[in-house]
């Protein structure tokens, strides 16, 4: 292997090796022999298993030479211990299975719900390829079911041209492995179809069809991958693939997809931090407490246009009377047009006055409440909010921190303080700017944790969505200015 390095860039370059041994040799005599003959990244991603016989691998390499075996797969990410997982299934007719899970390796902006359920479907390949070589199958068929509709897109697309420059889509190099696993397989072919996750709710396991029960199966199978010895934990640092030739890492994060604009978001990211710390007066260490993924996550939902009218906001760049005054392209005065006894600062577009700005930023709230109300938000995290965001936008409050302080315990109180402080130092103007500290994401999980029905969304998707729409509330009120100013 070759090693070029550059400041915190480097590229690691390996040579090539066969997916699976091409015939066993007098030291494969079973499926274990040669899975023990296969690079350990693709270990991995096989997984920990229980091996079955040799009968029953013989009836699952029967059901793929005959078209009738049925494949599913399932991922899990937990946010709160940095773990990931994955679960696969291959199954004959007659009910002779084999199954694998185990970990999905990578950073915190690696391990998403995408990755673990696309590494779940190439364990599904990986073991046909293996059953392929070892029963000798030159042709077939196998179907498979997933419940990320992304992945099933992808799967149902195929590859034609993959390359990491230019590959947009996430996860570029299990997709790689993937197309280079189907490569190898030559006549057994494939089908993938989505399926609802989640349908154990009302239908007992065995009266569900066999892709229901197997993926109801294999979102259990993920948690109990959790319990795996720590060599099959998830590890943060990715290792080459076989079928990659070469991987781009910056500090250690293997970069799966958007290269070219990765590498400039590197290059540009020490000035980018320069002007956060200076324009938002923050230092570097709650620089680090904010949960700036959250905001890129808002930012990138919204079109382009109002993108950038966010962008504006967050850095108190919109073309108040106050801003254009002080460029000159304003030359009679300051003052806001809607109520006209105030400077129009970025501050006053949130607090001003007028009967009708003041109705409509009403009803913004009211729509942001349902909107965190659906997202399933903890109570006393809406409360808080409330408390502290009502009186910058001129409504009133009723409730008191203190009460809301002393109706939590343990852990939620010493978090629930910490966030506050934290965003006290933060700003909560900043907060409806999309600023928040990572603080409440901590919350949200102890009080999804303790919930006898939890959400199926995690905490990390809760925050996501909850600064998006604080985003939205904020372009609201940009939007109802610019339509009360006109009509002035």
């Amino acid at each position: 292997d070759i090693s070029r390095r550059a400041g915190s860039i480097y590229v690691i370059l390996q040579n090539c090796q066969i997916i699976v041994a091409r015939a066993p040799n007098s030291n494969v005599t079973t499926l274990q022999d040669l899975y023990a003959t296969m690079p350990h990244p693709l270990q991995r991603i096989i997984g920990h298993n229980d091996w079955p016989d040799e009968a029953t691998t013989h009836h699952l390499a029967e059901a793929i030479r005959h078209g009738k075996a049925v494949g599913a797969s399932d991922g899990s990410v937990r946010t709160h211990d940095e773990q990931a997982t994955h679960a696969w299934i291959l199954q004959a007719p007659n009910g002779a299975e084999i199954m694998g899970r185990g970990p999905v390796d990578g950073t915190s902006q690696a391990r998403t719900s995408h990755r673990a359920e696309l590494q779940g479907q190439v364990g599904i390949f990986l073991m046909v390829a293996m059953l392929a070589r070892f029963y000798n199958i030159a042709k077939g068929h196998i179907k498979t079911y997933c419940d990320n509709k992304p992945v099933v897109t992808k799967m149902q697309k195929g590859w034609q041209l993959l390359r990491l420059r230019h590959t947009k889509g996430p996860d570029t190099d299990l997709q790689i492995q993937m197309r280079a696993i189907q490569a190898t397989l030559g006549q057994i072919t494939s089908k993938t179809e989505w399926v609802q996750s989640h349908q154990d709710k009302s239908t007992p396991l065995h009266a569900m069809p066999q892709e229901v029960a197997l993926n109801v199966r294999m979102d259990a199978d993920t948690k109990v991958a959790y319990e795996l010895p720590m060599e099959w934990h998830t590890q943060g640092f990715m290792t080459v693939l076989p079928a990659e030739g070469c991987a781009v890492y910056i500090s250690n994060r293997k970069i799966t997809s958007h290269l070219y604009s990765t590498l400039l978001d590197q290059w540009h990211e020490a000035e980018a931090k320069e002007y956060l710390l200076s324009r938002h007066n923050i230092d570097a260490t709650l620089f680090e407490k904010i949960q700036w993924r959250s905001m890129k996550f808002a930012l990138l939902k919204f079109s382009y246009h109002r993108r950038a009218t966010m962008v504006k906001a967050i850095h108190r760049h919109l073309p108040t009377q106050d801003k254009l005054y002080q460029q000159g392209r304003v030359t009679m005065c300051a003052m806001c047009p809607r109520c006209i006894s105030q400077a129009e600062t970025n501050a006053h577009v949130y607090s001003c006055l007028n009967p009708d700005a003041l109705k409509s930023r009403l009803k913004d709230c009211g729509e942001l409440h349902q909107q965190l109300v659906k997202l399933n938000t903890a109570t006393i995290i809406q409360r808080t909010w409330a408390v502290h965001l009502r009186p910058l936008l001129a409504l009133p409050s009723t409730d008191l921190l203190e009460t809301i302080i002393l109706g939590t315990t343990g852990e939620v109180r010493f978090f629930l303080q910490a966030a506050i402080a934290e965003q006290e130092r933060i700003g909560w103007d900043k907060l409806l700017l999309g600023m928040g500290t990572s603080l409440w994401q901590t919350i949200q999980y102890l009080i999804d944790k303790d919930n006898p029905k939890p959400p199926r969304r995690s905490a990390a998707d809760w925050m996501n969505r909850a600064i998006y729409q604080l985003a939205k509330f904020s372009l609201r009120c940009w939007k109802s200015r610019n339509h009360t100013g006109n009509e002035t």
